[in-house]
């Protein structure tokens, strides 16, 4: 069984800041995986998109403040959009694997969540389509 360091890391054990998003959204995922996830009747979905693109700037940064732990301070959309994001990601990179049990596993023994965000595909969903 996974321990909690696994989950959430300790910042000073040399993990990469980015961590934070992906690591709480495992634990969202794992929760949700049944129904969909808490978000979808609250129409964070139509957001997903400029959401993502506001995280993406914000993963390797230390400041947390508009992602995790908000609570009631929360202002112009629900508070702890970072479970909503790791979620997705999590999703998205299960939805992609060709063996589920292997994923669950990588995704609860995450090592290098740069690598498991690349390989979920999920950043890559919101890319501008090259031009020729």
């Amino acid at each position: 069984m996974p321990t909690g360091k696994t989950l959430y890391t300790d910042r000073t054990d040399g993990a990469r800041d980015g961590d934070w998003g992906l690591g709480l959204g495992i634990g969202d995922w794992g929760i949700a995986a049944g129904f969909e996830g808490s978000w979808r009747g609250r129409g964070i979905d139509a957001h997903e998109q400029a959401l993502w693109t506001e995280f993406a700037a914000a993963m390797h940064g230390g400041d947390t403040s508009k992602w995790l732990y908000e609570g009631d301070r929360a202002k112009d959309r629900p508070a702890d959009m970072g479970f909503y994001i790791g979620y997705k990601i999590c999703q998205a990179y299960y939805r992609r694997a060709t063996d589920q049990p292997e994923a669950v596993r990588r995704l609860l023994e995450m090592s290098d969540p740069d690598a498991l965000l690349k390989e979920s595909g999920y950043g890559a969903r919101f890319a501008a389509p090259e031009k020729h």
